[in-house]
């Protein structure tokens, strides 16, 4: 049948509308004093009912504990229904065996001729989930609000609405002192100005977030870096009608982050300075050893020259006694000589005279190969006292080639640690770095 514009309904039709909302709902019928005088099924599935019988009789009122806040709200209710006025609101409940819950009701008043409430018909839905859902996303935002610096634009860079937070991390009084400002109050010049920077407002336009640390001005103009994400916000067509960025200060971090970088670098170029010196110090080391290794060959020449002359001295020695005594042999002839020649009287006085002067060359001969005797007898001593410095001379350079070896080694076992520290500054390095770059993503 056809519905015509009328204030009165068709026959049937009411009947027809509360079969149907009753068949998609939990519905009831309540008295003029709130009683439930019938419900279906459904309400009774709402409240933890085995059947809808269950549930007649009870008053809705006494739901709804004496002096407690939710009582008055009810009675306010009730009030607004006596006057003939619908009423949808919240309310929360106990279920027949305990379990809470809250219910959305939609009241709808029924008067008589008179104008006087002759009902209530209840429409119910359970609405805990929904509720607990707006609840958890209320507390979310209130916790981002408390800890995140948060601020919105329009699709051109405008600051639309700025959150306590994002005022004070970068050092403004209010948010009246950003709202209708552009974004570029927040950068460097240079940076505002650049190509780069309308890139990246047009990526944001397109839809496309962004996320990153980033380097910012504050009020003052001093430097800020935000650990920041950019949004877009799109309509129910899915057009950007806004961006929302959130963002947390970690200027001490980065600032700790660059003083521990900067204290990499100077540690990695200090092993590597050590390896250089080392390196050197290892090769002064290894020529210093060669050349006492090549003094101590000299020296041991010298040393065998030295006994060799000291032999040669001995030799020349016995000659020098041979001719002393080939001296005092002569000069006891030469006497022999003397003493014939004088029993010889006068024909032997010519050879007294050479017997004489052998005697005196024989004796001179005696006196000099005595002060040679001498004179070599020193230089032997001598010679020995220099054997035997040289001998001690090449006793302490052994010692010294020695501790010029255990120099070398030492050195040698600097060297490959001052490689494996610059190694271990340089792995440090790359971690650090490294763990940086994923704290950005």
């Amino acid at each position: 049948m056809r519905w015509r514009r009328t204030t009165v309904w068709p026959a049937g039709a009411a009947r027809r509308v509360l079969t149907s909302l009753e068949a998609g709902n939990a519905v009831a019928w309540l008295d003029e004093r709130a009683r439930i005088v019938r419900c279906n099924a459904r309400y009774a599935e709402l409240y933890d009912a085995a059947d809808p019988a269950a549930l007649c009789g009870q008053s809705v009122a006494a739901w709804h504990g004496q002096g407690s806040s939710e009582q008055a709200h009810w009675q306010r209710v009730w009030a607004t229904l006596q006057e003939g006025r619908t009423v949808k609101d919240i309310f929360r409940r106990c279920c027949v065996h305990g379990r809470a819950i809250v219910v959305g009701v939609s009241y709808n008043p029924v008067r008589d001729r008179r104008g006087r409430l002759q009902g209530v018909y209840a429409i119910e839905a359970d609405v805990t989930e929904r509720l607990d859902a707006q609840q958890r996303a209320h507390d979310l935002e209130a916790a981002l609000q408390r800890t995140t610096a948060i601020i919105e634009f329009d699709t051109q860079g405008t600051v639309r609405y700025a959150n306590e937070a994002f005022v004070r991390t970068m050092g403004y009084a209010s948010a009246a002192e950003v709202v209708g400002q552009h974004h570029r109050i927040f950068c460097a010049p240079d940076y505002a100005a650049s190509p780069q920077y309308a890139a990246f407002w047009q990526r944001l336009r397109e839809g496309r977030p962004f996320v990153d640390r980033i380097e910012r001005r504050r009020k003052d103009g001093s430097v800020v870096w935000l650990q920041a994400s950019y949004n877009p916000i799109t309509d129910a067509h899915g057009r950007v009608v806004g961006v929302v960025k959130l963002a947390y200060d970690i200027t001490e971090r980065v600032l700790r982050s660059q003083r521990l970088v900067q204290s990499v670098q100077q540690a990695h170029g200090i092993a590597q300075r050590s390896d250089e010196q080392a390196a050197q110090a290892q090769s002064i080391v290894q020529e210093t050893a060669q050349r006492i290794a090549e003094m101590a060959a000299a020296l041991q020449g010298t040393a065998q020259d030295t006994a060799q002359m000291d032999g040669q001295i001995q030799r020349i020695s016995g000659i020098v006694q041979q001719i002393q005594d080939i001296a005092f042999q002569t000069n006891i002839l030469a006497l022999n000589a003397a003493i014939e020649a004088a029993r010889a009287g006068e024909a032997g006085r010519g050879f007294a005279v050479v017997a004489d002067a052998v005697r005196r060359l024989a004796e001179n001969t005696r006196e000099a190969t005595v002060d040679i005797a001498r004179t070599i007898e020193q230089f032997r001593v001598h010679t020995g006292h220099t054997v035997q410095a040289v001998q001690q001379g090449l006793q302490r350079v052994d010692e010294v080639v020695q501790l010029a070896r255990q120099a070398q080694e030492t050195m040698r076992v600097i060297k490959h640690m001052a490689r494996d520290y610059a190694s271990s500054i340089t792995a440090l390095q790359n971690e650090f770095e490294q763990a940086e770059r994923d704290a950005q993503v």
